[in-house]
Order: structure tokens, then sequence, then C-alpha cells
């Protein structure tokens, strides 16, 4: 072979390793990146997907939101965060005084503890003082006729509050054959509260057992 010839081969080999070097310092490396941008893109186009989902979902919620405090508003009419006895007493009254009744009494009982079975909550047992449903018993004396008494106690299944009529007891009080009689009643109920007067404090959770140690030999 001859010298221009094995100038010639030198060169050759040369430039292909010059030309295997590049591949594996630039091209490869370059086709790396651009697979591992590939994968980056189509993950974060995956993470978008979600977030976008679970925008919309926000926004059904929202949209929805209102419905929701009026039915929480309505809930804490009918069963308050504290026994609201005035507010009871004037709702009666004004009742009565619409159905042409005359209230004699109306006697409420302390707060107590309903007797409702408990429902335990899935998220564990709760800390602190926690507000429980509390029973009110009231007792209603009240007179008229029974047309009265009875528009009475159809204007009671209005009333915002949540009222239970547990018990009812009418008496008559003489009349004529023009008029209806007079009936006094005396009429059991019971209102509901959800506050911490009463309430235990939540049983703090059990602690685990101190491990004994046996003192060294």
């Amino acid at each position: 072979m001859t010298r221009t010839r094995k100038w010639t081969a030198g060169t050759a080999a040369i430039v292909v390793l010059m030309l295997l070097a590049g591949w594996f310092l630039l091209v490869a490396p370059k086709r790396a990146n651009a697979d591992d941008l590939r994968t980056a893109t189509a993950s974060q186009e995956q993470n978008n997907l979600t977030l976008s989902g679970q925008i919309a979902q926000l926004k059904q919620q929202q949209a929805g939101l209102p419905q929701q405090e009026a039915k929480l508003a309505t809930i804490r009419q009918q069963v308050p965060d504290n026994p609201a006895l005035p507010a009871l007493i004037r709702s009666i009254s004004a009742l009565a005084k619409k159905s042409n009744l005359t209230i004699a009494s109306f006697a409420p009982a302390p707060p107590a503890p309903n007797t409702s079975p408990v429902v335990t909550s899935p998220l564990g047992a709760p800390s602190g003082v926690v507000p429980s449903l509390q029973t009110i018993t009231v007792t209603i004396n009240f007179s008229g006729t029974y047309p009265n008494v009875e528009l009475f106690l159809n204007k009671l299944e209005a009333l915002k509050r949540s009222f239970l009529v547990t018990g009812l007891q009418m008496s008559g009080a003489g009349g004529n054959s023009t008029a209806s009689p007079k009936l006094t009643v005396v009429m059991q109920a019971r209102v509901f509260d959800v506050s911490t007067i009463g309430a235990a404090p939540a049983a703090a959770p059990a602690a685990s057992p101190a491990a004994t140690t046996k003192p060294a030999q």
C-alpha cells in the first residue's frame, strides 16, 4: 500500500471516528432529551386534562352552592344551635292569636340530651366538646273553641321550627246550643336544638400501654 493510500485510509478512519464521536456526544443525547421532552409533555397534558376535570367539577359544585346554603338555612331554622326559647314563645303566641286562642301558660323544660341512637362518624372519634342534639319538652295550656283549636294545630304544621306534638288533652268548659263549647287544652310537645349546652367533652383516646423495661442485672 502506497503512502498516499495509507493517508487516505487513515483520514477516512479519522472521519468515521469523528462521526461516531459526534453521534454519541451530540446527536444521541439530543435524541434522548427529545424523548424525555415528549414523555414530559404527554404527562403534563394528562395532568392538564385531570385539572380541567377537577375545575369543571368545582364549578359545578359552586353552581349548586346557593341551593345547599338555602337548605342549611332551613335546617338551622328547624333545629337551631341554641334553645332560642324567646323566639319560639313569640311564634307560638302569634299563631294562637291568629287562631283566636288564649294561652294560659307556656312551660319549657330544661334541654336534655336526645335519646336517639348515636351515629358514629367514619372520620373517627371527635375531640373537645362536641355539639349534640338536645330535646326540650314544652307544656302549653290554652283555651278556645274546637274550630279554633283545629286551626291552631294546622298552623303549627307551618311553623319554621321543628315542633313535635306528643300529647293533647282536652276538656270541655260548657257552652250553649248557639255557640261551640270552649275547650281547655293541655299540649305536650318537643322542640330540638344542636348546641354544646350540657354536652360532655369527647372521651380522649385510650393511651397504649407503656412498654415495660426489665431492670438491668
